[in-house]
Formats: C-alpha cells, structure tokens, sequence
C-alpha cells in the first residue's frame, strides 16, 4: 500500500509541477515586457485570460510529453526481412540477399513435348471443326471456353466425318443487270 501512495504523490507532483510551468508561461506571455528590465510596470490583465493561457499551455505539454515519450524503432544490425518483397530471408548477408533474388527458370520443353501440345491442339481443333458440321452434335457443343466437357462422339453418326473439310471464298463482283423475272 505504501508503494501505490508512493507512486500517486509521484503522479500528482508531476502534474502540479507541470502546471506550474504552464501558469509562469502564460504570466510571461502576456507580461513579456519585464523581461526587458526597463523598469516598466506590467499591465493589468484579466485573470481569466490567464487561466485560459494556463490550460492550452498545460495540454500543449502533456502533448508533447506524450509525443517524445513514443520510441523508436528497434533496429537490427542485419536483414531479416527482404526490403523489396517483405519474406524473410534466411542469411541476412549480402550474398544472401543476391540469392534471394535469383530467379530459378523453368527448363525449356523438349521437342517431344512440344509435338504432343501441337497434336493436341490440332486434335481438339479438328474435332471442333467436325461437330460444328453436324447439327445434331451442335445442341451438345459449348459456347464457352469455360463450358467444355467434352463427351465422347460417335464419328459414324456424322455424315462426311472422313471427308476433308474445304473452305471456299465467295466471291461476289458488281451488281449486274436485274434478272427477268421467270414465269
């Protein structure tokens, strides 16, 4: 008990003293003029004035009290963390820092794997070109690239299934002569 006495006569002696700096400075501020020691009388104030001077000066302490109270960060004396992408980084030092930064390059495909993508590709573009040809597998065919679930087709209900599929241009000139018209 008589350490918590002890610590509230602490608090409060602060608090007074604190406020009894305040009260000398707004005295001094609006009596600023017996600072100059030319023996002049200092003029009569309003003593609520100084109460008012008293309370902002007394804030504007605790404020600042407050403000140099906060301290700084802890500051390490190597990296833990990357500064460019924020993950940690298991060796601080500046070879590690290097390691951290390097790209690890996926190997390029081999000429195998890129005739199996090609194939597949052409796969699927034939087998598209083949069901936009028929009608009745057309209900079945997405609209969507996000829609494909590709159910297994039968190729003999497709009529011209192994015929190679011929695209031909239209080729439309200037408008001619009405035709006569046919009885």
């Amino acid at each position: 008990m008589n350490a918590r006495r002890s610590w509230l006569a602490h608090v409060a002696l602060k608090e007074v003293l604190l406020l009894g700096i305040a009260a000398i400075a707004a005295a001094l501020f609006y009596n600023h003029e017996v600072l100059y020691f030319d023996g002049s009388a200092p003029r009569p104030t309003d003593p609520a004035a100084y109460v008012v001077l008293t309370t902002i000066l007394y804030l504007l302490l605790q404020v600042a009290r407050l403000a140099f109270s906060f301290r700084g960060p802890k500051v390490r004396g190597d990296l833990i963390l990357c500064p460019e992408c924020g993950q940690p980084l298991d060796d601080g030092t500046p070879k590690g820092v290097e390691a951290h930064h390097e790209v690890v390059l996926t190997p390029r495909p081999t000429e195998k794997e890129v005739l199996a993508a090609v194939a597949l590709r052409k796969a699927i573009d034939d087998a598209r070109v083949a069901a936009q040809r028929s009608a009745a597998v057309r209900a079945n065919v997405p609209e969507l690239l996000g829609q494909i679930e590709n159910p297994p087709v039968d190729l003999t209900d497709i009529p011209d299934a192994g015929r190679p599929l011929v695209i031909r241009r239209v080729v439309r000139g200037p408008p001619g002569p009405p035709k006569p018209p046919t009885r």
